[in-house]
Parts: C-alpha cells; sequence; structure tokens
C-alpha cells in the first residue's frame, strides 16, 4: 500500500532526509536510493512511496518513493550529441560512484589543528612510554585503538552512505577514551566524518584533553597520581 507524506528534512550531500507522515506517526527515513535515478527531491515535497521495517528496533524506511511533479536532474540524464545517452566512464559506471568517492581516503591536510593534534599526540605517547616501569598497557592500546577507531569511522561512513544501521557515537567515543583518539582524528579529517556535529566534536575533544591532562600530571608530578594507580591495582 502506497503511503503519503511530506519531506520533513533533506541533507543532498549525503543523500537522504525524514518524511513527516502525521501526527503522532514516526518520521519514515528516505534514502536517495529508494527515488527514481536522478530524482533529487527538496523540503516540502509531498512523496508517494511504501513503508518498510528496519533491523534492529528502527524506524520505517520509505522504499519505491515518487515525488510527484519533480522531474530526473538533466545533467544526470543529458543525452550525447549522437542521440543516445553517452555511456558512464568505466570508474563512475557503479550506480553507487557518487558513495564511493566519498568513501576515498582525503589527503590530511596541514593545518594548526592538525598540527596541535599531532603535537598532543606525541605528548601522549612519550607519557605512556615513561610509564613503561609500571606497565606497558597505555603504549599499546594508543596504536592498537587507533587501528580500532579508523575502521569504525570508515564503517559508520559506509553505513551512513548505505542507510544501514549506523556504529552509535558512545562505541567511537569509548575507543577514543581507551586511547584510539588519534585514530578517530585521523579518520575524521580524512573521511570528513563526524566533523559538522558540535555535540560530538564538543565530547571528542574533552576526551583529548583528558589524556593530555593525565599525562601532563603524571610526567610533572607523579606523586599525585599514586593514590589512583594504587587504587587501580587494588581493584
Amino acid at each position: 500500500m502506497m503511503l503519503e507524506g511530506e519531506l520533513k528534512a533533506w541533507n543532498d550531500d549525503k543523500g537522504f532526509g525524514f518524511i513527516r507522515v502525521g501526527t503522532g506517526q514516526p518520521d519514515v527515513f528516505l534514502h536517495v536510493s529508494a527515488l527514481p535515478a536522478g530524482v533529487r527531491p527538496r523540503v516540502g515535497d509531498r512523496i508517494l512511496f511504501s513503508a518498510v521495517a528496519q533491523a534492529g528496533g528502527k524506524g520505517p524506511r520509505a522504499a519505491e518513493a515518487v515525488v510527484p511533479g519533480r522531474q530526473p536532474d538533466p545533467g544526470a540524464t543529458r543525452p550525447s550529441q549522437g542521440g543516445a545517452r553517452r555511456p558512464p566512464r568505466p570508474e563512475t559506471a557503479s550506480p553507487r560512484g557518487k558513495g564511493q568517492r566519498d568513501m576515498s581516503l582525503r589527503s590530511l591536510e596541514w593545518s594548526p589543528v592538525v598540527f596541535l593534534a599531532l603535537s598532543l599526540a606525541v605528548f601522549c605517547l612519550v607519557g605512556a612510554a615513561s610509564f613503561l616501569p609500571i606497565s606497558p598497557l597505555p603504549l599499546l592500546l594508543y596504536p592498537l585503538a587507533s587501528l580500532v577507531a579508523f575502521v569504525l569511522y570508515a564503517k559508520d561512513k559506509y553505513r551512513a552512505m548505505t542507510g544501514a544501521w549506523r556504529i552509535s557515537e558512545g562505541t567511537l567515543h569509548l575507543v577514543e577514551v581507551l586511547g584510539g583518539w588519534p585514530g578517530a582524528f585521523a579518520a575524521q579529517r580524512t573521511m570528513r566524518h563526524k566533523t559538522v556535529k558540535v555535540e560530538y566534536q564538543a565530547t571528542y575533544w574533552l576526551i583529548v584533553a583528558t589524556h593530555v591532562g593525565f599525562w601532563g600530571l603524571w610526567l610533572l608530578s607523579p606523586k599525585t597520581l599514586s593514590p589512583l594507580l594504587h587504587w587501580a591495582g587494588a581493584a
């Protein structure tokens, strides 16, 4: 059965949004893959669609969506001069060519923020190295957790583009707390992921500040942390 609703929100760069169906009913997730090729809706458009359930207890998802009166983007279906449609280039023949471009890693452009993050990472590694007589765990966790963080960011980026079940922000922050914040920073900058949401970035940099503060206190006044380390060892 076809349902009808109004497009409440739409992120054209990422190709997804939400449909408002009616009072008291949950918004329906809409991904660009559910629309006819070349059609890009706008907020306020009337959407006809079929609703399907999503795994994991998430809300409904639109399928076989139609936007009455909205025609495909002429640039996406422009015919060649000979009258036939120009075949796609081999590297963009996949229907998800745009998503593949979004997934490609960008070079890490130098900036004051990148220099700051690199300096703080080196500082934390120095602190972890000075902790070796007590335990090698911190020095091992930084590279291992950073690798895990980078992989999780890549998976979450891919799932965001395909409309799949996302990796929770709590999981990403937990890996950052365990020492993966340098890898998370590299993922943010090279994938352009999780860089816009202010709340997420505030929590991320608070985690970084906690790591830097701990190692700063350890290097300047190890005795200050002795009770904490003794309690942790006893636990």
